[in-house]
């Protein structure tokens, strides 16, 4: 767990902030950071490093001569700087017809960082999940998962990379969604009967386990974090057949992807969900989601897995469709992204400070134009302040883009 400098300035000069503080933004300042080397780039994960730089990571349309009229997509790394200059770009497998999940974790005790997505080839309609590590200075170390396990017509769409750290060959486990029937939609989305997937892969890649758990209806795989006692604990939504509304749904796993329990989480309304972290203290975990619709949720639970405290974000997203949720020393961090409603007029994202039971304890909102509300991609702690990750809207065409803040919330650069 990184810890956070003077944490309690952080939470006094968040606190203080009002929702009249809304920094306007300018792609030239130096608060704001943008890039892109094609025709569209869709932000999906920020990480920060040792040197206080950062590495984004995210998907890259670019003009790729195939034998099919459909655009050509690849995953797009980028390494900047603690100031978010970019250092160098890395483009993997610019010839696929779509990319769908892609995700990224840090390599325990390495410079190296593991990318999954799932890949549809421009040329035979082929779908597959592929894996590569790629280090500090922009080298493929390794490729993984060649064409492995996506059954003819179906979607294997991941959500989440975790990284897991123990005697044995497994590296990393992967949550995502798979469909149950043939769907030629390119996506796993509502109305598609839907399992969770669950993967553990070595550290090369190498798939050693894989595991679906699915009800009646449609089934999401989010995230997945690893209990005391060595298993795994996998957070999805589930929608009974017929049903309307989604409840939360927890899966139990031993170590080898086995399924020890499955439990559906009473619900307040349709709730949808997004991620899971165990607790800084190590009592229980947090959830985070978005129920409604367009309300974002935190809430605690326990170590019997049972709900404990709940705080409703109504008030302070309305309209946010997407929930991020980071650790901090002593609580959580969030990012959200908003229409414009209660707090402000306008498109915003929202950076919310909470203690280890989802109370809200500051609340710092980003405007501009740019922003895609649907897109912040990630927050990390970083350099004594905050690094956001999203996608912006800039000149008709979309970009990776990094705002840099304070340890007060506020955009550094900002007036």
């Amino acid at each position: 767990m990184r810890k956070i400098p003077c944490l309690w300035a952080l939470f006094l000069g968040i606190a203080s902030l009002t929702s009249c503080q809304q920094d306007q933004l300018r792609p030239d300042e130096v608060f704001l950071k943008l890039y892109g080397d094609g025709i569209s780039q869709r932000a999906a994960a920020v990480k920060a490093l040792p040197d206080g730089g950062f590495l984004l990571m995210g998907s890259i349309e670019r003009n790729v001569p195939t034998q099919s009229s459909d655009p050509a997509w690849g995953v797009y790394v980028v390494r900047t700087d603690r100031e978010g200059n970019a250092l160098w770009r890395h483009v993997e497998r610019n010839n696929n017809f779509n990319l769908f999940g892609v995700a990224m974790e840090k390599d325990p005790g390495t410079n190296e960082f593991a990318i999954i997505a799932h890949a549809i080839d421009p040329f035979t309609r082929e779908e597959a999940v592929f894996f590569f590590r790629i280090n500090d200075g922009g080298s493929v170390q390794e490729r993984g998962l060649p064409d492995l396990f996506v059954q003819e017509d179906q979607k294997e769409i991941p959500a989440v990379i975790r990284a897991v750290e123990g005697p044995g060959p497994l590296s990393y486990v992967v949550c995502g969604t798979t469909s149950r029937v043939s769907t030629l939609s390119g996506s796993v989305g509502d109305g598609d009967p839907s399992d969770v997937l669950m993967m553990g892969l070595d550290r090369d890649g190498g798939l050693l386990w894989r595991n679906v758990y699915g009800r009646s209806g449609e089934d999401h795989g989010a995230d997945v974090t690893s209990l005391p006692d060595g298993g795994l604990l996998f957070l999805a939504d589930s929608k009974e057949g017929g049903g309307n509304s989604s409840q939360l749904l927890l899966i139990e796993t031993n170590e080898n992807g086995i399924i020890r329990d499955g439990r559906l989480l009473e619900a307040t309304g349709d709730e949808r969900a997004s991620s899971l972290l165990a607790r800084p203290d190590g009592i229980g975990f947090a959830v985070a989601g978005i129920r409604d619709g367009d309300n974002p949720f935190l809430y605690s639970l326990g170590a019997n897995l049972q709900r404990t405290n709940l705080e409703d974000a109504r008030n302070w997203a309305p309209g946010a469709d997407f929930i991020r949720l980071e650790p901090l020393a002593d609580g959580f961090i969030t990012l959200t992204g908003s229409l414009p409603g209660q707090e402000t007029d306008r498109v915003s994202w929202l950076l919310l400070i909470t203690d280890l039971d989802g109370r809200k304890r500051g609340l710092n909102i980003v405007v501009a134009d740019g922003l895609d509300p649907h897109s912040p991609a990630g927050v990390v702690t970083a350099n004594s302040g905050f690094a956001i990750c999203g996608t912006f809207k800039f000149d008709r065409t979309d970009m990776v883009c990094l705002l840099l803040t304070d340890a007060s919330g506020k955009l550094q650069g900002a007036k």
